[in-house]
């Protein structure tokens, strides 16, 4: 899910919960934004620097980079 609009439309779809992942990622708040409607996740791929504030460890930034278009070189 990456946007508030992909988590309502799979609830309605039947969804009896849905995860956020990739978007926890690159928001931390996501849950919170989600009650705006047209809220979306940040488009990929993200600064190491975006990564940090958003409280990613160094380690985990390394790893997210083998994930492909994740993370800004």
């Amino acid at each position: 899910m990456y946007s508030t609009a992909d988590a309502q439309r799979a609830v309605d779809a039947g969804a009896d919960m849905v995860a956020i992942g990739r978007a926890a990622v690159t928001n931390h708040d996501f849950p919170m934004q989600s009650h705006d409607p047209s809220f979306a996740m940040r488009s990929l791929p993200v600064t190491r620097e975006v990564l940090r504030a958003e409280g990613l460890s160094d380690a985990f930034i390394s790893y997210m980079g083998n994930w492909p278009g994740f993370v800004a070189d």
